[in-house]
């Protein structure tokens, strides 16, 4: 197979190198200018939406911050209610069996 239509001394696929170098500037150009332009519009279009979003994420930070705080006194806090209702209970029994025995004193 004769590949000297592909690379030559002077020509790749058929194209000279300076044609290559122009092909190479033309696209170098395109992608400098799309990524210009690609900051220039999330700069300017986005920019207050950006800062929007920031300043949302902030505030969503902030609350779950204050949530997991009040998770945490709701736990403690539910934690008290169960023994002071343990305790309640114990106290209910307590006054129950002396107003039993007080009942029982009165009547024999």
């Amino acid at each position: 197979m004769n590949w000297n239509w592909l690379i030559t001394r002077h020509t790749l696929f058929s194209l000279g190198w300076d044609e290559w170098a122009s092909i190479f500037a033309i696209l170098t150009t395109i992608v400098i200018v799309v990524t210009w332009l690609s900051k220039k519009i999330k700069k300017d279009f986005l920019g207050e939406t950006n800062t929007q979003l920031k300043i949302l994420n902030y505030n969503m930070e902030v609350k779950n911050q204050h949530d997991a705080k009040v998770d945490k006194r709701l736990n403690e806090g539910h934690e008290k209610f169960m023994r002071h209702d343990f305790t309640l209970k114990d106290h209910e029994k307590r006054i129950k069996r002396l107003e039993g025995d007080e009942y029982d004193n009165k009547h024999h």
